[in-house]
């Protein structure tokens, strides 16, 4: 054991600091990005894509000195150590007059498609949406063709959503003068891009058909508001046909199709009751079709409802799908502690359907409306989750996260194996490092309603501290004491508070300012005990010890 005097000297360190250059930890290694050069308003992360080693993040209302356009993509590589660097700022060619450029994207293996309002003229809308194609060589993304949306004006040519994949994207086109709407597939032959097919709904309007709209290797997928799903199949011939429509259950007349995903053979549709309409009790739903047999019609397989808590207006109101994996985007899922930042629930496709793997929480506090989780993204192992309203980073211009799906070297709580606490950490490269270590606590639903306190050492974990009859993972020191005597105070933030609905809580260690020498290369653990405030403040459980290095 050190010596007491150098652990007080560590205590109090860590006390009076209030940031480090960077801090690093060993568990589930997450990203939070911005622009650092962006501005109150930008909108980062309202649009975003994921494909295998490339993440987008939009910010739309970016403005551009001295250009006439505006709005801004950020791309992402990931390198080789697993790690989001950021690679390059994606703009209108300078030839062009847009507005909101990035407003919608989507990404292919080796091309990005954008979309942009049309030319502003005396603050009039005078020309359609254009839609800007990226190839991607090597690394580097480069302009390659503009094409118009149509040939009239204001909000009939406004594309709603993007996809791609492929040689193929799908544009939806929820608003043109007919009142019904249609969806227009492109496809590429010989590097040159071509209008294949536009769809539109069947019968009177209001249709909005191509509020969202979906595309996977040969077969397209479109929503329209009146409860259809239309499946849209490419033939040998190279012509698009209606394969298939599919009408939804509704609870009542009031549910409105908010988004929809689609990976192999499954398509994902989320439901919600409409905003000021009377729920009788619906709440939001994600609906899973799949074909019933070989080449057989799609039928509901399965209803994935909201969770227990969670505000029906909000809860699907962004989803994505990729081999297996779920996530559905719940933007004020934490409404009732005060804030609105909202959290990203998982499901992972398994032997019964699709079952709960995790829930995505954002470490800033609550108050800070972020509108986290608005929009989501899925491939493989990573979500990309956009808050374009968070000012928690040096600028307020919005943000966008990536996480692992699967919480790769999240630690186990201690009676609860499946539970895992997830720490969100910011390792963008912003001009004076932020020194902020957020975690997720999750000691699982048989605690909900409990009381936590996070506690910490500089002396490691072992042999622990014994505590009616639970085991602390840690050595007891003057960091302990402090975390134990003022938590919620500077640099501690909401250590000690109650347990959520799903046993889950929030809490930071947020350091600023110099670090001091003598804390170079520290390691300090944390860990978390819970606390029945009915039984005599008994404690009922204890975390695993989580590390976390503070480098210089």
């Amino acid at each position: 054991m050190q010596p007491i005097s150098l652990l007080l000297r560590h205590g109090s360190l860590l006390l009076a600091a209030l940031a480090t250059s960077s801090v690093a930890a060993a568990q589930c290694p997450l990203q939070h990005v911005t622009d650092f050069g962006g501005s109150t308003g930008d909108e980062f992360g309202r649009a975003i894509a994921v494909h295998g080693d490339v993440a987008v993040f939009s910010a739309h209302r970016k403005a551009h000195p001295g250009a006439t356009s505006t709005g801004s993509l950020f791309v992402y590589l990931r390198d080789g150590q697993g790690q989001w660097q950021f690679s390059q700022e994606l703009t209108a060619p300078p030839t062009e007059t847009v507005q909101g450029f990035g407003r919608r994207v989507a990404i292919a293996d080796d091309f990005l498609v954008t979309v942009g309002v049309g030319n502003l003229q005396g603050g009039s809308l005078v020309a359609p949406d254009a839609i800007y194609v990226f190839d991607r060589v090597g690394d580097e993304f480069t302009f390659e063709e503009r094409i118009v949306t149509a040939a009239v004006p204001a909000a009939a040519a406004l594309v709603r959503d993007l996809a791609a994949d492929g040689d193929h994207f799908v544009a939806g086109f929820p608003f043109n003068p007919s009142g019904v709407g249609y969806a227009r597939i492109y496809g590429r032959q010989s590097g040159t891009w071509s209008l294949e097919g536009q769809f539109g709904a069947f019968g009177q309007p209001p249709k909005v058909h191509g509020d969202n709209v979906d595309i996977r290797g040969e077969r397209c997928v479109v929503t329209s508001n009146e409860n259809l799903v239309f499946i849209y199949d490419r033939n040998t011939n190279g012509d698009w046909f209606l394969s298939e429509q599919v009408l939804l259950s509704l609870c009542t007349p009031d549910t409105d199709l908010v988004d929809l995903a689609f990976d192999g053979e499954l398509i994902a549709v989320s439901l919600q009751v409409a905003a000021g309409a009377p729920d009788p009790g619906c709440g939001a739903r994600v609906d899973v079709l799949a074909p019933i047999g070989s080449g057989g019609s799609y039928n509901l397989l399965q209803q994935v409802p909201q969770p227990f808590g969670t505000p029906s207006e909000a809860w699907g109101e962004s989803i994505d799908l990729d081999e297996g994996r779920l996530a559905v985007g719940s933007s004020l899922a934490l409404a009732a502690q005060g804030g609105a930042h909202g959290k990203v629930y998982l499901y992972q496709d398994g032997v019964t359907g699709f079952e709960p793997a995790g829930v995505l929480t954002p470490s800033w506090p609550p108050s800070n409306t972020t509108e986290f989780g608005s929009n989501v993204a899925v491939s493989g192992d990573t979500v990309a989750v956009g808050a374009y309203l968070d000012d928690s980073l040096e600028v307020s211009a919005g943000s966008g996260s990536l996480w692992s799906f699967a919480g790769v070297g999240c630690p186990d709580m201690l009676g609860v194996p499946w539970a895992r606490s997830i720490s969100f950490i910011n390792a963008s490269a912003a001009p004076s490092g932020a020194g902020r270590q957020d975690l997720l606590l999750d000691a699982g639903p048989d605690h909900a309603g409990e009381l936590y306190l996070v506690l910490g050492s500089v002396s490691g974990t072992a042999p622990g501290i014994p505590f009616g009859g639970v085991l602390i993972p840690l050595v007891l020191d003057a960091w302990t004491l402090a975390t134990l005597s003022a938590p919620n105070l500077p640099p501690l933030e909401s250590t000690f508070g109650v347990l959520d609905g799903d046993g889950r809580a929030l809490a930071a260690l947020d350091l600023q300012g110099p670090l001091d020498p003598v804390l170079a290369g520290l390691t300090l653990h944390h860990a978390f005990v819970t606390i029945d405030a009915g039984l005599g403040l008994a404690l009922t459980s204890a975390s695993q010890a989580t590390p976390l290095t503070l480098v210089p």
